[in-house]
């Protein structure tokens, strides 16, 4: 089981990671965080039903083997499919008194709002694993269960009698709980390891986990051999026994002798029993009905999950991708990275304009003069940067100028240089003035900058 959750852990971790960079070729933070995580959730979920189908087809074939009646191989997973029975005597469970061969109970002190309504958080302040030595009766003979199975498909009994109170009550009296309390609470793991690896079908462990006082669990109360079925009223305050009562959840869900079970564990044939998988990290299951009744369950299970984890998969994917098709077109969104871009040149700030880029912004992108961002610069810094990511430096604005033009005309020393190097139209003329950028340095009086351009090979006006 530790296994299995740290390779979920680090399958979600990688899926957060992939998704994230994913998602940062578009979104922005923390929208990308947030999706990451939303997405890697579902993403998992449906790989562990896709998996658990894979998981089920091995169990069908355990269960079709016991169905037809083959034998059990040792070291082997197998099914055991029959009826489960005692080897000696039956047990009772704790608040009903019915007869079994296991159950699970807890009891919990129910939390109220002020309202009357009870709370979501209820936890357990005590629970407890109860199974006498018991048999499957299979075609090929009787099967020990050694180590208490999981109960999947017992369904859970809520008891509220009176009587089921008054023995719940004796028995936690009568009954030696082992401490889980505070610090200790880490302990109920193993104790929860142990009940699953037990090896001669005997299983009695109950745990208390918190410091709750009895007398605090189990107010004073009326007649407690009376059944009844009153429900508290917090409106009117029906007696002190019936707010005393509907405060207590009892818990049980228990097998009976007689039932017909699949119990799908490893085969030891030295103890003539089934032991749980994997030495004790997951115990044995027990599914209720006869072997053609179960595999009929697991064939639509199989098909469940396959079918139900592929669609979603590809829906999930499927909205991604729209998502991102169309999230960059959305007019208040593409506003946004205009003016964030426009600003950042303006300002050298390529950290901000960076991202933009990355997540498919134009570099090439006009305001509304035409200008580009290499032409709203000053920045050297910025101007190699815009240079480097391939932006068009032979572009126009609406006055049919060019970054160079007007990089002569104010003299920027630093961004001409670059200019040069990036192989510019060095005579391009000027819609606005018809001069190129030696003849706006030389009408502006930039001897330097004039200079410069001659050097670079660019003519003087005729």
């Amino acid at each position: 089981m530790i296994r299995g959750c740290v390779l979920s852990l680090l399958l979600f971790a990688g899926l957060i990671v992939g998704y994230y960079k994913w998602f940062d070729q578009v979104f922005e933070p923390p929208a990308t965080y947030i999706a990451a995580g939303v997405v890697g959730i579902v993403v998992l979920c449906c790989i562990g039903a896709i998996r658990n189908a894979f998981t089920a087809r091995k169990e069908l074939a355990s269960i079709s083997a016991a169905r037809w009646g083959k034998p059990m191989v040792h070291g082997a997973t197998v099914a055991a499919s029959g009826k489960i029975v005692p080897v000696g005597q039956s047990l009772r469970t704790p608040f009903s008194h019915t007869e079994c061969v296991m159950c699970e109970y807890s009891i919990a002190k129910r939390e109220y709002s002020r309202k009357g309504g009870e709370s979501n958080s209820t936890a357990d302040d005590y629970t407890g694993f109860l199974m006498t030595p018991c048999v499957i009766r299979t075609a090929n003979g009787d099967v020990r269960l050694l180590g208490f199975p999981l109960l999947e498909e017992i369904s859970e009994t809520n008891l509220q009698s009176r009587a089921a109170v008054a023995r719940a009550r004796d028995f936690v009296q009568r009954t030696e709980f082992q401490d889980c309390t505070g610090l200790k609470f880490v302990s109920l793991f193993s104790v929860i390891t142990d009940v699953w690896s037990d090896d001669d079908g005997l299983v009695s462990k109950n745990v208390r986990i918190t410091n709750i006082d009895i007398d605090e669990l189990f107010p004073p109360q009326g007649d407690a051999d009376e059944e009844t079925e009153e429900v508290d009223d917090f409106e009117n305050g029906q007696g002190r026994y019936e707010r005393a009562k509907s405060s207590l959840k009892l818990t049980e869900k228990s097998v009976a002798a007689g039932t017909e079970v699949c119990v799908i564990g490893v085969y030891d044939e030295m103890k003539s029993g089934l032991v749980p998988p994997s030495l004790s990290s997951q115990p044995n299951r027990l599914l209720l009905g006869t072997a053609a009744e179960v595999e009929s369950r697991i064939k639509s299970k199989i098909w469940t999950n396959i079918l139900g984890g592929l669609f979603v998969l590809l829906l999930v994917h499927a909205a991604i991708f729209a998502a991102m098709k169309y999230y960059p077109q959305i007019p208040d969104v593409k506003r946004d990275q205009q003016q964030r871009a426009e600003q950042a040149a303006s300002k050298g700030d390529i950290d901000q304009l960076a991202p933009l880029v990355r997540r498919g912004f134009d570099i090439n992108h006009r305001d509304a003069e035409g200008r580009t961002l290499l032409m709203r610069t000053t920045n050297p810094a910025m101007s190699t940067w815009l240079l480097a990511h391939g932006i068009d430096a032979n572009a126009v604005d609406k006055d049919g100028e060019s970054a160079l033009i007007q990089t002569a005309r104010f003299r920027r020393m630093e961004i001409l240089g670059q200019l040069i190097e990036a192989h510019v139209d060095l005579n391009l003329r000027s819609g606005k003035t018809n001069l190129t950028a030696l003849g706006e340095a030389v009408a502006s009086g930039h001897t330097e900058v004039a200079e410069i351009l001659r050097k670079a090979g660019a003519k003087d006006e005729r």
